[in-house]
This record gives structure tokens, C-alpha cells and sequence, in this order.
């Protein structure tokens, strides 16, 4: 099989008989190996093996694929000169500036649970109070841009403030995460050194892309690096287009510290935050083992979906992808650990939030609504949840944004057919199970207000924009374009005539 391979497909052996970063990457697996066997043989040194040394060996790594970039680009154009001490220096001021607004966001998401007094495990409060200071970030943005204020004397108070009153925590954390034993007490396999050490490698190559102030990605140059720049231009809101309370957060690159790179950078800074809650998701929540959670990060990183994400379209995705798996990260402890009411109003905010940055959410608060119906060895009340969501979907037509609307006969007599089904399945649990579907209802219910509370200040804006309000208009904006027919074109043409 592997010859026939090689015959059928020669370019895929010359690309890697040719590649000229086979040696760094072929050292950057084998010293894991070579950290493996020599912590197996001292199990002392493995307190060496914090997030400081991890970093300083994927640069030196990361370092020499720069110095074998740059020779080879020096040859094909000589005129050119590369630095990449200077890339290097400014990979680091930018990764720094994501950071402090990262940093600035979990102090005022921590500090607002603190308030709240929600009981969460340490690292999943952590990812929680992020999502939600970037929440509250892109709410304040939000009424900034309305009033036409998004002015760097606006925003870096904004940015600064949450960092000096949470300092000491911030310490904690960033003392956590860089100078603690990376090592989980009952070791790791050696495959998991090596899936960590491709995982971390591929994050900074991915990163290091998005340092450019000219995205590549057909969709980021036309919306998602447009918008952020376009905000920023005019201090205000953006006309039209869908709801991109994302774009509000990348705009602080422009607004705060005019750096495309900046805001480049924050689109793509969710591909780094995703390993880091699946692996604590994997550990603490589905009892995987390390090096499986590692090996399972690895072969999901590497895919090309991600790996373009990541570096080369520089969509708002991998962000997006980030807060809901945090969704799905307290879905979990809520369902698990004993149900808080506190927790759920969480999730529903994160829900909202995501829906204001991309209406593909619609289908993540449906799939928590049909989760929160499950019952242990019971599936009729997820099932029946079901049907209602997809009727609803069928009655508001909310399938007709995948374009596939037309595909579909007889609509409203389907809708039907599953409101009935859900009846059906629903009475045949309520007689046993009364209360618990009464308070299903109502979490339900809370859920799906609190989510459409946080998406009504975009829908509103939506709304003032549109020349006549419908429902396409609340979810997806006015055009912000101009539409014409040819009958239009051909007017306009002939009165530039003169005719």
C-alpha cells in the first residue's frame, strides 16, 4: 500500500525529500522522546517541565525554521532582506498586546463571578470568567460605537482598569500557567510528549501567519478583517452586515494600539485558547488520560480545516469554537456536579454572546436545549425537544439561511407533524415525571430569554437600519451594498448619457 501510494502520488515523496524544514521538525519530535526517556530515568527533573521551558524550546525551534525561511527565500530573491531576530521581536510585541487584552477580559469576567458567587472548579472558572469579560468587552464597545466614541482615550481605560484592580490574581494565574509542573503526577506516555511538542509547534507557525496587515482569506478581506478596520475608521458602528461583536473585539488592535497585526492576531488567538479547555475538558470532565487528551489535541489541530483557520483565512471561527466549548464545559458541571441555577444564566449569556457573533450558534443553543432535557436511561424527552425545536425552526423559517429552503415541500405540514410527535412523547412522561418537566420548561425557557436579551441590542440595530423591518433583517442586518436590478443599472447608465 505505502509503495503504491508513493506511485500514484510521486510529488507528495519529492515535497518531503525536498522539504527544507524536515530537520527542525524531525528535532522537534525526537527531543521529546530524548525528555521522556531521561524523566523516566530521574523522575526528579520532571519538575523542570513548566510552561516557561516549554515555551522557550518551541521557540528555539520555531527560531531556526525562520533561519531556514529566510535562506531559502534570499535565494529566489536576493533583493530582499529578512530579519528574523525582527520577526521574532515582532511576534512577541504582538502575542503580548493579545494578551493584555486576554488578561484584561478574565480579570473583569473573574472578578464579576467572584461577585456572583458561582461555585466552579479553579480551571473551569477561569475559562468562564474570560468568556464573559470578553462579553462584557463587547458590550461596552457596542454602546461606544453607537455613541461614536471608540477613541484610543476610551478604550485603554476600558483595557487597563480590570488588570491593576485584579493584579495579584492575574499573577496567580499567569504563575500557573508558566511556572508550575506541566507533569501530571502519574506521568505521561511517550507519545504524548510527541503529540504535545506537534501541537505546539503547528499553534506558532499558525500564529506567526497572522502577524500580516494583509489577511489572505477572501472572507476575512471582505468582512472579517474588514469590519474591525472600518470600525475603528469611523469611531462608530459599522452599517449593516451581520451581527460581529467579534469584529468589536479585533477593532481594539486598530483602536488601542493601531496595529492591524493586533487585531489579525486576536482573530486567530482562539486556535491557542481551543487545546487548552479540550485538554482540561478531556482530563477533568470525560477521564481521559493525558497522553490521549494530548494525542486527541494533536489529530485535531493538524487537520487542514483548523491549520487554514488558524493562519490563513483569519476568520472569527476558532474564537467562536473556544466559548462554546466553554458553554459545553458548564453544560456539564451543570448536569453533572448538581444543577445552579447561577450556572445556567452563564451559559445562556455565553449562548447570547455567541449568537452575536455568528448566527451558526442557533444550532448550539438548540443541541443545550435537547442536553438539558436528557434524563439519565430516559430519551423520549430529549427526543420530543427535538421535534419542538425543529417545528420551530420550520415555522419561522429559519432554515432558509443554508439556502436549502427550497428543497423542502409541504413545510408547515412537517412542522405540524413534529408538533404533534412532541406532544405525543412529552404526555407519555408527564404523569411519572410532572415536576421534572416543569422545571425543564422553565430553565428552558430562562435559557432562551436570556440568550435573546444579550443578541437584542444587534437586533435593534438591525432593525434602525433596515428600510423595512423583517425577520431576515433582525438576524442578518441591512445590506451594505446597494442593491439594483438591470432595469436600475440601465436607467442610471443612460442618464450618465445625458439620454
Amino acid at each position: 500500500m505505502l509503495l503504491d501510494y508513493f506511485q500514484k502520488h510521486k510529488l507528495y515523496g519529492e515535497a518531503i525529500s525536498s522539504n527544507i524544514y524536515i530537520v527542525p521538525l524531525v528535532v522537534a519530535v525526537l527531543v521529546p522522546v530524548a525528555i521522556y526517556l531521561l524523566i523516566r530515568r530521574r523522575p526528579a527533573l520532571a519538575r523542570y517541565l513548566t510552561g516557561a521551558s516549554v515555551l522557550g524550546y518551541i521557540l528555539c525551534i520555531f527560531f531556526s525554521l525562520l533561519l531556514v525561511s529566510r535562506s531559502q527565500v534570499l535565494a529566489d530573491y536576493p533583493q530582499l532582506t529578512l530579519s528574523p531576530l525582527s520577526f521574532l521581536l515582532m511576534f512577541f510585541k504582538v502575542i503580548s498586546l493579545v494578551l493584555i487584552v486576554l488578561l484584561s477580559a478574565q480579570a473583569l469576567g473573574s472578578w464579576l463571578l467572584d461577585r456572583w458567587t458561582i461555585s466552579l472548579p479553579r480551571w473551569l472558572l477561569s475559562h468562564a470568567g474570560l468568556a464573559l469579560g470578553l462579553f462584557v468587552f463587547s458590550l461596552l464597545l457596542f454602546l461606544l460605537g453607537a455613541c461614536d466614541a471608540l477613541y484610543w482615550y476610551t478604550v485603554l481605560p476600558i483595557l487597563i482598569a480590570p488588570i491593576v484592580l485584579r493584579q495579584r490574581q492575574l499573577r496567580d494565574l499567569l504563575s500557573r500557567y508558566l511556572f508550575s509542573p506541566l507533569l501530571p503526577a502519574s506521568g505521561l506516555a511517550w507519545y504524548g510528549y510527541v503529540a504535545f511538542a506537534i501541537t505546539a509547534l503547528i499553534l506558532f507557525i499558525g500564529l506567526a501567519q497572522s502577524v500580516t496587515i494583509y489577511p489572505k482569506g477572501f472572507d476575512a478581506l471582505n468582512f472579517y478583517a474588514n469590519i474591525p478596520q472600518l470600525t475603528a475608521e469611523g469611531h462608530g458602528l459599522v452599517h449593516g452586515f451581520r451581527p460581529h461583536a467579534w469584529s468589536l473585539i479585533q477593532s481594539l488592535g486598530y483602536i488601542a494600539f493601531d496595529s492591524p497585526e493586533v487585531a489579525h492576531m486576536l482573530s486567530a488567538i482562539g486556535g491557542l485558547l481551543v487545546p487548552i479547555i479540550v485538554y482540561y475538558l478531556g482530563r477533568k470532565q470525560l477521564g481521559f488520560s493525558p497522553a490521549q487528551t494530548l494525542l486527541a489535541i494533536c489529530a485535531f489541530v493538524t487537520i487542514p480545516a483548523y491549520t487554514t483557520q488558524l493562519s490563513h483565512e483569519l476568520k472569527i471561527d476558532l474564537s467562536l469554537l473556544y466559548l462554546q466549548l466553554v458553554c459545553l464545559s458548564l453544560l456539564l458541571h451543570h448536569l453533572t456536579q448538581g444543577e445552579d441555577r447561577r450556572v445556567l444564566y452563564l451559559i445562556a449569556i455565553i449562548l447570547g454572546f455567541c449568537l452575536t457573533i455568528k448566527m451558526t450558534s442557533f444550532l448550539l443553543i438548540f443541541g443545550v436545549l435537547v442536553a438539558m432535557w436528557y434524563r439519565e436511561g430516559k430519551t423520549g424527552l430529549p427526543m420530543a425537544m427535538f421535534c419542538f425545536i425543529l417545528s420551530a425552526i420550520l415555522f419561522l423559517k429559519l432554515d432558509r439561511f443554508s439556502g436549502l429552503d427550497y428543497l423542502l415541500g409541504g413545510r408547515y405540514i412537517y412542522a405540524s407533524l413534529l408538533v404533534i410527535i412532541g406532544v405525543l412523547v412529552s404526555l407519555n412522561h408527564a404523569l411519572a415525571d410532572r415536576h421534572y418537566i416543569f422545571r425543564r420548561i422553565k430553565q428552558s425557557i430562562l435559557v432562551v430569554v436570556i440568550a435573546g436579551a444579550v443578541f437584542t441590542p444587534w437586533a435593534i440595530k438591525n432593525v434602525v437600519e433596515c428600510d423595512s423591518p423583517s425577520l431576515d433583517c433582525v438576524f442578518n442586518g441591512a445590506p451594505h451594498s446597494l442593491r439594483m436590478t438591470i432595469k436600475e443599472l440601465k436607467d442610471n447608465y443612460q442618464l450618465s448619457q445625458g439620454r
